[in-house]
């Protein structure tokens, strides 16, 4: 069996830029699972990236080299965000992520994210109450108009 030539530059760009991708997912996992009490980003993103590494690889064979190489970080990033997914589920984690409880100061950032969160959902509420409050004064204005056109074409002027 020979090595085609493609292969081989393929497996160099691989060679070349996988400390980068590891690097990258790994960063890229950690940031997923600080989210997680916004939600199941990182589960996915992993779920995804899967997804689409699979596919691509096995069309690989009608695709550039340069696809060859975003393959190899798909499956990086799935590697690096599976392990993450895989300890959260693990540990029971699924709410506040793994970094919470092994990492001081993340639950700390998680709870401040929360407030954020929690003011984001008052000012829907008060979006919505506002919402509410223009269609009655819009009801109770039509209302009105109708009164003032009754009373006009009962009187003319």
């Amino acid at each position: 069996m020979q090595i085609q030539p493609q292969t081989i530059s393929t497996l160099a760009g691989l060679r070349k830029y996988s400390p980068v991708f590891v690097v990258l997912a790994s960063v890229g996992g950690f940031i997923g699972d600080v989210l997680q009490p916004l939600g199941p980003v990182l589960f996915y993103t992993t779920v995804i990236s899967a997804i689409a590494a699979l596919l691509l690889t096995i069309f690989r064979k009608r695709l550039s080299s340069r696809t060859h190489v975003a393959i190899g970080f798909l499956w990086v990033w799935f590697a690096c965000s599976g392990v993450f997914v895989a300890g959260q589920w693990a540990l029971g984690a699924n709410s506040t992520g793994l970094a919470a409880g092994v990492i001081p100061g993340v639950a700390q950032l998680q709870d401040r994210m929360g407030l954020v969160k929690q003011r984001l959902d008052e000012v829907h509420a008060q979006t919505t109450e506002i919402s509410a409050t223009t269609a009655r004064i819009e009801s109770s204005v039509n209302e009105l108009g109708e009164g003032i056109r009754d009373l006009g074409q009962r009187r003319p002027l």
